[in-house]
């Protein structure tokens, strides 16, 4: 089944930089052992592992993220904001993080354009795929694809800066 998951936050520019790259973001993308606003309960240990698989992706070739969720499967390149350069899961908090590259394309200004403004309703989804007996249940497994950036996200929580 795929899903879309969506995290209400707040992104700020943690720092900018010259060559291709105009800032970097910090923020929280997934809640775990807890009903998100879309309904779903991911699990602590799926999130984990899925946050280990996803980093050595990010290793091995790089993530693209786009401004806006797309319809169907795949990053489309007009849309690219952005590269993920880590995650990771706060156990005590149970939230994952993310840490990406605000790229100077198109997409990425227009992302930096509205971080800057502090709008209230941007936030971070992530392209699963999952199983559950109904998608607005506990899931029992997960595949995290892509993490991206969009407006009216769902799931609120405020964003930390950059370690």
């Amino acid at each position: 089944m795929l899903l879309k998951e969506v995290i209400k936050t707040d992104l700020k520019i943690t720092d900018k930089k010259a060559g291709g790259v105009i800032g970097k973001l910090y923020f929280p993308w997934i809640v775990g052992d807890k009903e998100n606003l879309n309904k779903r309960i991911y699990s602590s240990n799926l999130i984990k592992r899925e946050v280990q698989s996803f980093n050595k992706k990010i290793e091995d070739s790089g993530i693209a993220g786009q401004i806006t969720h797309p319809i169907g499967v795949g990053t489309r390149l007009d849309k690219v904001s952005h590269i993920i350069t880590k995650l990771e899961y706060d156990e005590r908090e149970k939230k994952g993080y993310a840490e990406a590259k605000i790229l100077d394309t198109t997409a990425g200004r227009d992302l930096l354009t509205v971080v800057n403004q502090n709008l209230k309703d941007l936030g971070a989804s992530l392209r699963t795929f999952s199983h559950s007996s109904s998608p607005y249940m506990r899931h029992t497994s997960l595949s995290l694809k892509e993490v991206f950036s969009l407006f009216t996200p769902a799931i609120p929580s405020s964003l930390s800066q950059n370690q």
